[in-house]
C-alpha cells in the first residue's frame, strides 16, 4: 500500500513539474512576443516621429524662406 501511495505521489510530482515547465515555457514565449510587439511599436513610433519632424522642418524652412522673400521684395 505504501508503495502504491509513494508511486502515486511521485507521479503527481512529475505531472506538476511538467505542468510548471510548460507554464514557464508559455510565459517565456508570451513575454518574448510582447517584447517583439513593443519593439516593433517603438520602431514605428520613431519612424513616424522622424517623418513628422522632417515635415515640420520643411514647412518651417519654407515659411521662413517665404517670409524672407516677402520682406526682401
Amino acid at each position: 500500500m505504501r508503495r502504491v501511495i509513494a508511486g502515486a505521489m511521485q507521479f503527481v510530482r512529475r505531472v506538476i513539474a511538467g505542468a510548471m515547465q510548460f507554464v514557464r515555457r508559455v510565459i517565456a514565449g508570451a513575454m518574448q512576443f510582447v517584447r517583439r510587439v513593443i519593439a516593433g511599436a517603438m520602431q514605428f513610433v520613431r519612424r513616424v516621429t522622424a517623418g513628422a519632424m522632417q515635415f515640420v522642418r520643411r514647412v518651417t524652412a519654407g515659411a521662413i524662406s517665404l517670409i524672407v522673400r516677402i520682406f526682401y521684395y
